[in-house]
């Protein structure tokens, strides 16, 4: 029996056996130098099994990294095609990389389309001098920038969108940008709503100045020439206030049906 080693560790055994006596007289130096070169190729062969075992096991493991990346691209994938919200991923020179589908709802383009164009492509001449150098300067320097912009739909129609950007940066590169997101929320109908409000606001104040005033004159007239008036005239100007305080009362019956809608108390 001869031990097989590999320095000062022993990794097996050879064992020899012959019928004849003496069979290995005189030959234990050769043999000595059999089980080393078996101890070197056992040696090897356990070291491959250990390397095709770390293999198979890294194989699994970057297939199942894998996999793990696929599905949280699937799902990354499924939020942004079914967001409300346009989303744009851009380079560092605002070149679009991806839109989503709602990105071509709000401006009409279709996503192969916006593809290779510039975010800005379609804001208006006033956007291009106002937020453009800014939304530039941020996504160059990595911050975050937000801002409303006015732009033009593929078809002409002029559009509003609260715009905010994010910078992307390198793996192990905080500092490092390499692009942005931009999620656009078209607020076009929201403005529309806020001018109209104004619009009312105005034209309600217009509206009920107009009896007050009418009952402000008329109470003055009776303070002041009352005495002097007919019982005609003085009965005019009494249904006059009469008149314009209930026009009054459904004006201000109207304001606050009007508030009750907008906090949803009406059914």
């Amino acid at each position: 029996a001869f031990p097989l080693r590999i320095g000062d560790t022993v990794i097996g055994v050879l064992t020899l056996a012959a019928a004849k006596a003496r069979a290995f007289a005189g030959r234990e130096e050769f043999l000595q130098v059999v089980a080393d070169l078996v101890a070197i190729r056992l040696h090897n062969a356990i070291l491959h099994q250990e390397i095709q075992r770390r293999a198979d096991g890294l194989e699994e493991s970057v297939a199942e990294r894998t996999r793990e990346l696929q599905a949280e691209r699937d799902r990354t994938h499924a939020i942004l095609e079914t967001m409300g919200e346009s989303v744009v991923v851009t380079d560092l020179e605002g070149q679009v990389l991806f839109a989503n589908p709602a990105t071509s709802t709000l401006t009409g383009y279709s996503r192969d389309e916006l593809l290779g164009l510039r975010l800005w492509h379609n804001w208006t001449a006033q956007m291009l001098v106002d937020a453009r150098p800014a939304a530039e300067h941020a996504l160059a320097s990595g911050q975050a920038w937000q801002g409303e912009v006015y732009g033009r739909r593929k078809d002409g129609v002029p559009y509003i969108a609260r715009l905010t950007g994010s910078p992307l940066h390198e793996a192990g590169a905080p500092r490092l940008p390499v692009g942005a997101v931009w999620v656009q929320r078209d607020v076009t109908d929201l403005r529309q709503a806020e001018r109209l409000k104004d619009q009312f606001v105005s034209n309600v104040s217009h509206e009920l100045r107009t009896p007050i005033s009418i009952i402000g004159l008329s109470c003055d007239n009776l303070v002041a020439y009352g005495a002097r008036l007919s019982e005609s005239q003085r009965a005019q100007l009494i249904q006059d206030v009469h008149d314009q305080a209930h026009l009054l009362g459904r004006l201000v019956d109207d304001i606050l049906v009007l508030s009750r809608i907008d906090v949803g108390r009406v059914p």
